[in-house]
Protein backbone atom coordinates (compact mmCIF):
# COMPACT_ATOMS: atom_id res chain seq x y z
CA UNK A 1 0.00 0.00 0.00
CA UNK A 2 1.58 2.91 -0.94
CA UNK A 3 1.72 5.87 1.85
CA UNK A 4 1.55 8.71 -0.16
CA UNK A 5 -1.07 10.34 -3.29
CA UNK A 6 0.05 10.59 -6.78
CA UNK A 7 -0.48 14.56 -7.11
CA UNK A 8 1.50 15.59 -3.90
CA UNK A 9 2.31 19.28 -4.79
CA UNK A 10 -1.38 19.78 -5.83
CA UNK A 11 -2.38 17.84 -2.25
CA UNK A 12 0.16 19.87 -0.72
CA UNK A 13 -1.54 23.14 -1.83
CA UNK A 14 -4.86 22.26 -1.56
CA UNK A 15 -5.06 20.78 1.92
CA UNK A 16 -5.82 23.57 4.59
CA UNK A 17 -3.41 22.48 7.43
CA UNK A 18 -0.93 22.19 5.52
CA UNK A 19 -1.11 25.56 3.37
CA UNK A 20 -1.66 27.52 6.87
CA UNK A 21 1.57 25.33 8.03
CA UNK A 22 3.48 26.59 5.02
CA UNK A 23 3.14 29.94 6.19
CA UNK A 24 4.86 29.69 9.26
CA UNK A 25 3.38 28.81 12.84
CA UNK A 26 3.79 28.63 16.16
CA UNK A 27 5.51 25.31 17.75
CA UNK A 28 5.92 24.12 21.44
CA UNK A 29 8.10 21.63 22.37
CA UNK A 30 4.80 18.65 23.20
CA UNK A 31 6.07 16.27 26.15
CA UNK A 32 5.52 16.29 29.30
CA UNK A 33 2.49 18.69 28.64
CA UNK A 34 1.80 18.94 32.74
CA UNK A 35 5.36 18.26 34.11
CA UNK A 36 7.04 20.92 36.37
CA UNK A 37 9.21 23.31 33.98
CA UNK A 38 12.66 22.42 34.93
CA UNK A 39 11.46 19.13 34.27
CA UNK A 40 10.31 19.76 30.95
CA UNK A 41 13.75 21.47 29.51
CA UNK A 42 15.79 18.78 30.45
CA UNK A 43 13.35 16.30 28.92
CA UNK A 44 13.47 18.91 25.86
CA UNK A 45 17.58 19.03 26.06
CA UNK A 46 17.31 14.99 26.19
CA UNK A 47 14.95 15.05 23.36
CA UNK A 48 17.49 16.75 20.84
CA UNK A 49 20.26 14.82 21.64
CA UNK A 50 18.24 11.46 21.31
CA UNK A 51 16.98 13.31 17.84
CA UNK A 52 13.22 12.51 18.43
CA UNK A 53 11.73 15.73 19.77
CA UNK A 54 7.95 15.86 20.11
CA UNK A 55 6.23 19.19 18.74
CA UNK A 56 2.45 20.50 19.17
CA UNK A 57 0.63 22.95 16.46
CA UNK A 58 -1.67 24.40 19.14
CA UNK A 59 -3.38 26.73 15.90
CA UNK A 60 -4.47 23.27 14.65
CA UNK A 61 -4.10 20.90 17.63
CA UNK A 62 -1.83 19.20 15.46
CA UNK A 63 0.86 16.92 17.53
CA UNK A 64 4.21 15.22 15.83
CA UNK A 65 6.63 13.02 17.08
CA UNK A 66 9.30 14.04 14.33
CA UNK A 67 13.11 12.29 13.73
CA UNK A 68 15.09 14.63 12.95
CA UNK A 69 17.57 14.77 10.36
CA UNK A 70 20.77 15.46 11.74
CA UNK A 71 21.86 17.37 15.42
CA UNK A 72 19.70 20.25 16.54
CA UNK A 73 21.69 23.49 15.98
CA UNK A 74 21.93 26.09 18.47
CA UNK A 75 21.61 29.83 17.96
CA UNK A 76 21.02 31.76 21.01
CA UNK A 77 19.00 30.54 22.94
CA UNK A 78 16.98 28.71 20.28
CA UNK A 79 17.22 24.78 19.26
CA UNK A 80 16.99 24.57 15.55
CA UNK A 81 15.57 21.69 13.63
CA UNK A 82 14.98 20.07 10.55
CA UNK A 83 12.65 16.72 9.87
CA UNK A 84 10.99 14.82 6.93
CA UNK A 85 7.44 13.11 7.01
CA UNK A 86 4.66 11.97 5.16
CA UNK A 87 1.41 14.13 6.50
CA UNK A 88 -1.82 13.58 4.49
CA UNK A 89 -0.40 11.68 1.67
CA UNK A 90 1.98 14.27 0.96
CA UNK A 91 5.98 14.25 1.87
CA UNK A 92 6.69 17.55 3.66
CA UNK A 93 9.68 19.07 5.36
CA UNK A 94 9.93 20.87 9.00
CA UNK A 95 12.38 23.37 9.32
CA UNK A 96 11.65 25.28 13.06
CA UNK A 97 13.49 26.50 15.85
CA UNK A 98 12.21 26.29 19.78
CA UNK A 99 13.43 28.18 22.75
CA UNK A 100 15.15 26.19 25.17
CA UNK A 101 13.90 27.80 28.40
CA UNK A 102 10.71 29.05 27.01
CA UNK A 103 9.69 25.95 24.96
CA UNK A 104 8.06 27.63 22.00
CA UNK A 105 8.61 29.01 18.81
CA UNK A 106 8.17 28.72 15.42
CA UNK A 107 8.03 26.30 12.47
CA UNK A 108 7.50 26.11 8.63
CA UNK A 109 6.55 23.27 6.73
CA UNK A 110 7.75 22.77 2.64
CA UNK A 111 6.92 20.37 0.42
CA UNK A 112 9.84 17.88 0.39
CA UNK A 113 10.49 16.96 -4.05
CA UNK A 114 12.82 14.81 -3.27
CA UNK A 115 11.27 12.33 -0.72
CA UNK A 116 8.33 12.66 -2.73
CA UNK A 117 10.20 11.39 -6.14
CA UNK A 118 11.79 8.74 -3.67
CA UNK A 119 8.25 7.36 -2.31
CA UNK A 120 6.72 7.33 -6.09
CA UNK A 121 9.35 4.94 -6.98
CA UNK A 122 9.29 2.64 -4.49
CA UNK A 123 5.36 2.84 -4.86
CA UNK A 124 6.00 2.44 -8.55
CA UNK A 125 7.81 -0.95 -7.47
CA UNK A 126 5.53 -2.05 -5.44
CA UNK A 127 2.69 -2.20 -7.43
CA UNK A 128 5.15 -4.28 -10.08
CA UNK A 129 5.95 -6.45 -6.78
CA UNK A 130 2.25 -6.91 -6.27
CA UNK A 131 1.69 -7.61 -10.17
CA UNK A 132 4.32 -10.87 -10.29
CA UNK A 133 2.52 -11.98 -6.93
CA UNK A 134 -0.72 -11.69 -8.62
CA UNK A 135 0.32 -13.49 -11.62
CA UNK A 136 1.85 -16.15 -10.11
CA UNK A 137 -1.09 -16.84 -7.50
CA UNK A 138 -3.52 -17.48 -10.15
CA UNK A 139 -0.93 -19.43 -12.05
CA UNK A 140 -0.53 -21.94 -9.11
CA UNK A 141 -4.17 -21.56 -8.74
CA UNK A 142 -5.65 -22.09 -12.18
CA UNK A 143 -6.79 -18.57 -12.54
CA UNK A 144 -9.26 -19.82 -9.48
CA UNK A 145 -10.14 -16.29 -7.48
CA UNK A 146 -8.28 -15.43 -4.54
Amino acid sequence: MPCVVENQLETFRADPILSHLAQGTNVRFGACPHAPEPERREKFLQSCKSKRLAVTFPSHGVNMELSLHSEVREHGGDAHFESSFIFNGVCCRLRGRINKNSLVGTAKVEYDSESAERELKTAAKARSYLQRISTLRSLITGGQPH
